[in-house]
């Protein structure tokens, strides 16, 4: 059973940004656990659970990149980055490490709280009632090419039955296709529906994630037969 409010990690070492980002979450109404370091916030992921983990990739000693490929070998929690690298490639770099989004210092703290409730709710945090959230179905089994997507447990299961761990971006986005299969979904459904904000042509956050997938279910990802490039509109899930 879940906790009566999400329990959020802030892996940040400068104290002051650290404090501001727990005192704004926690008058939201959210449970904060602080670390100041990659070794201080492996300690608190081996020992607590924890629903969302807010990471600045500028650590002491180490680059956050690799405490989130760390996490990503054991689990799927949802990771936010938070950095002062602004170069786009940081950007893809982060999301290709698995995380479910970035922000670029400085911004709103209302804006962090806006991007932490949105994957938060892709986890199945403040649900809206009805068999829906966020336009995905939260009940039932979807199936395609042998694959088996489990949307009220939020797992992927292979044609073995083997778990598959995606991030809950991953899901969302594979979720959505798998609604509107065999239909495709143009990027910037996909877009506003993941992360919230509208399409351009510079953001490349919903091919990243498809390219992800794809290495995860794909026989051969460059030639991909179950989620399917359609040209100048978006992708589509093959039943």
């Amino acid at each position: 059973m879940k906790a009566s409010k999400p329990h959020l990690l802030i892996v940040e070492d400068d104290e002051v940004i650290r404090s501001v980002y727990t005192q704004y979450l926690t008058e939201a109404g959210l449970s904060v656990t602080e670390a100041s370091t990659g070794a201080e916030a492996r300690t608190y992921l081996a020992s607590e659970h924890h629903d969302l983990v807010i990471l600045d990739l500028g650590l002491p000693n180490e680059d956050g990149l690799d405490l989130i490929r760390e996490i990503r070998k054991r689990a799927n929690t949802p990771i936010v980055i938070v950095s002062g690298r602004s170069d786009p490639i940081e950007r893809v770099v982060g999301l290709e490490a698995g995380a479910d989004d970035f922000l670029v210092k400085p911004f709103l703290n209302r804006e962090l709280l806006a991007r932490v409730r949105a994957v938060l709710r892709r986890r199945g945090w403040e649900q809206p009632s009805g068999a829906t959230a966020n336009g995905v179905p939260t009940s039932g089994v979807t199936t395609f090419q042998g694959w088996r997507l489990d949307l009220p447990a939020r797992r992927l299961e292979s044609p073995i039955g083997d778990t598959v761990h995606v991030t809950t971006a991953e899901f969302q986005v594979l979720a959505e296709l798998a609604r509107r299969m065999p239909e495709p979904v143009s990027r910037r459904d996909l877009l506003a529906l993941v992360h919230q904000r509208e399409w351009s042509p510079a953001d490349r956050s919903i091919d990243i994630h498809i390219s992800n997938l794809r290495r995860k279910i794909e026989v051969d990802p460059k030639v991909p037969r179950i989620i399917i490039g359609v040209r100048n509109v978006g992708y589509a899930l093959a039943p």
